[in-house]
């Protein structure tokens, strides 16, 4: 099967993750921190299924570059990791956390945490795309506020 779009995260010099040097000069600002972090995301589509986020961080200021893209079983180029890997990591990370900042208030201390998740969504997420969100994108709909 023919790859979606142009491979542009597979033949650009820059690595896929790396921390903006120049988000000032992109005018890049991180949303007001009133809970410990936020985060701000500017997303676009580079080609297909390749996507460029751009994360700043309330907390540090920070602003992170990560790309993704699909592999061959949705006609990607594999060049990235998928966006549910993201989703899978980002779930990790905040169960974790989560469970830190709950041993920290109980006044438990944790010598060895080890959280393993395992996520299956590849085969049935794609059998939902084709049989449920494909055809909603065929029909409009109407929004009243």
């Amino acid at each position: 099967m023919a790859r979606l779009g142009e491979n542009i995260i597979g033949t650009s010099e820059k690595p896929p993750f790396f921390k903006l040097a120049n988000q000032n000069a992109l005018n890049l600002e991180a949303p007001q921190n009133r809970k410990g972090d936020a985060l701000r995301t500017w997303v676009r589509s580079l080609s297909g299924f390749q996507k460029e986020a751009l994360i700043c961080s309330a907390k540090t200021g920070d602003t992170w570059r990560l790309v993704s893209d699909e592999g061959p079983y949705l006609n990607g180029h594999d060049a990235a990791p998928c966006p549910l890997a993201f989703l899978s990591t980002g779930m990790v990370a905040s169960f974790m956390n989560e469970i830190t900042a709950l041993a920290e208030i109980q006044g438990i201390q944790i010598g060895y945490l080890k959280l393993t998740q395992d996520n299956y969504y590849t085969k049935v997420l794609f059998c939902l795309i084709q049989k449920i969100a494909l055809p909603m994108l065929s029909q409009q709909h109407i929004l009243q506020i």
